[in-house]
């Protein structure tokens, strides 16, 4: 009978600690993928940290930044990359920026995000729009913080997709799940 109970409370402990183990490993994994989002942010922002020096005086906002006040606001999305760049996927809603010089003064009240690659290209046009009076901000590490953010593209016919160019292969940090187009 000794032996009996011995062995029931062996058991009952090795099932508690499996189950520890298993809670741990699940807790792991979500410390994990915050780890590798961060690294990406990181490295995005480690990649751009000389358009953040010579874009200073801009104004900057994340993903995040962006869609909670768009939420209550209307904005209009400028996509300052190139038409073969485009032509692979832009973040839903997004105009060129010819199209928006053509309609701009349907837009001068409106706050502007401008986006490229990671910011550069952006922060020239972010500064162009603000010597015109246009409240503008420059998306923080263009469509490649969008990509690792989780958002979405859409393709030239309007359908969802998960390519983006990401203008050379030094810029490609895009999450599994996106697909680089150089």
């Amino acid at each position: 009978m000794k032996n009996n109970t011995m062995g029931q409370i062996y058991y009952l402990l090795r099932s508690k600690l499996i189950i520890c183990a298993l809670l741990l490993l699940i807790s792991c994994a979500g410390c994990l993928e915050k780890n590798t989002s961060n690294s990406a942010s990181n490295r995005i922002d480690k990649l751009a940290g000389e358009c953040f020096e010579q874009y200073s005086n801009i104004s900057w906002l994340s993903p995040q930044e962006y869609l909670i006040r768009s939420a209550t606001e209307k904005w209009v999305i400028v996509d300052a990359r190139t038409k073969e760049e485009r032509r692979v996927s832009m973040i839903p809603g997004a105009i060129s920026t010819s199209e928006f010089e053509r309609r701009a003064f349907e837009y001068r009240n409106t706050p502007t995000l401008v986006y490229c690659t990671i910011g550069c290209r952006s922060g020239t046009y972010v500064r162009k729009l603000e010597k015109l009076g246009i409240k503008s901000f420059n998306l923080r590490g263009g469509v490649l913080s969008w990509a690792n953010s989780g958002k979405m593209f859409l393709a030239p016919d309007g359908s969802t997709t998960n390519k983006v160019h990401v203008y050379e292969e030094k810029w490609n940090v895009l999450p599994s799940g996106y697909e680089a187009v150089l």
